[in-house]
């Protein structure tokens, strides 16, 4: 059995470019045909876990690009705090560097950097985002760039 024969797939510009999968009733193996029609075999179970972590990547990039206005939204509200922010990858997860304009210690400014760090966890619409939050006082580049990755780090500035 075919699940799609070839002159269903959408040719037409702007609409979806299908991976197709072809399978024997009962059989524990499928053909799968990309884009590229470079077709290739694997089992059901490997062809719904790719599905799986494609559905789980689609979300986390929806939910990254939310997380992104979400922090540019609570920096803008504390803008007298800050002089440059980072998102970076770390361990298994994201961080969020706040460098603060000084190096005195300012308890408030914490207090509202943990309830963001908890309202983020506590968002179903961040379910698939695993972050930690670190605020760092005015220090060289040198001394807080030990915190970010060196490919994949975000930046936030604003000008004052």
């Amino acid at each position: 059995m075919t699940a799609t024969s070839p002159k269903a797939r959408p040719t037409t510009a702007g609409k979806p470019r299908w991976i197709y999968l072809d399978y024997a009733d009962g059989a524990s193996k499928v053909t799968v045909t990309p884009k590229n029609e470079d077709r290739f075999v694997m089992s059901v179970r490997d062809a719904a876990e790719a599905c799986q972590m494609a559905h789980d990547r689609d979300a986390f990039v929806k939910q990254f690009e939310a997380l992104l206005a979400r922090l540019a939204q609570w920096l803008k509200e504390h803008a007298d705090n800050f002089c440059e922010a980072f998102v970076t990858i770390r361990d298994s997860g994201l961080l969020f560097v706040v460098l603060r304009d000084g190096a005195r210690f300012d308890a408030n400014f914490e207090d509202t950097l943990t309830d963001l760090d908890l309202e983020i966890a506590q968002d179903s619409k961040f379910d698939h985002i695993d972050l930690n939050v670190l605020s760092l006082p005015k220090t060289s580049e040198t001394a807080y760039s030990s915190f970010l990755h060196p490919e994949h780090t975000w930046v936030f500035r604003h000008g004052k």
